[in-house]
């Protein structure tokens, strides 16, 4: 079948789960409200399935017929692709094929390759990954400008050229200092993480 049968109005970004667990749930459905293209893979289908969210497509290496048993008690069309390595890479392609270009990516850990993909790829506009307790973008063009409350950390994966309301608390790892905006100077693109559900620190 033909993939045009998920194609959504408005462009909400798509949400690939890779890997998903209860400490990320707030985060997936509060992704789910606007009823984007969900996109599982072989590790994080099942437990869609027992939360009983509804699966767009599915990308695999080996279990194809698994898959599909499976996902019988899922009555509604879904797409099975295949990838051979990498799945975030493979899913960007297939999305730019779609002409959708926003991507909300849960996973447990942003690997250093990772970062590498999400400065280097061209298929896609927006990639917000969600990993390891924090909350990634990628910021194209300098500084890095937003209002974060006190206390919340971050951390960048290259070497920047200044921060402004902020403390360094180890390489590459900073702590916001007042409520407010926080500015962080860089060179090149930059992949930055905020931790998140920090509780609000009011001393």
């Amino acid at each position: 079948m033909s993939s045009h049968h998920i194609v959504r109005d408005d462009q909400e970004p798509a949400v690939l789960i890779d890997k998903v667990d209860e400490s990320l749930f707030s985060v997936l459905f509060s992704l789910l409200e606007w009823s984007p293209i969900v996109i599982a893979s072989e590790q994080s289908y099942e437990k869609l399935l027992s939360l009983d969210i509804k699966i767009d497509v599915i990308f695999y290496q080996d279990d194809k017929d698994a898959i599909r048993q499976n996902m019988e008690r899922q009555n509604e069309f879904f797409e099975l692709v295949y990838y051979h390595e990498n799945l975030l890479e493979t899913v960007l392609k297939w999305l730019a094929k779609q002409k959708h270009f926003a991507l909300n990516f849960i996973t447990d850990n942003l690997d250093v390759a990772s970062q590498n993909l999400l400065k280097e790829q061209v298929y896609i506009n927006t990639l917000v990954v969600f990993a390891d307790g924090f909350k990634y973008i990628l910021n194209k063009k300098s500084p890095y400008e937003k209002w974060i409350p006190k206390g919340v950390e971050l951390v960048v994966d290259a070497d920047i050229q200044g921060a402004e309301n902020t403390e360094l608390l180890e390489e590459r790892r900073y702590k916001v200092i007042n409520d407010g905006i926080i500015k962080v100077y860089h060179n090149d693109q930059l992949v930055i993480g905020e931790k998140m559900n920090v509780p609000y620190d009011r001393k």
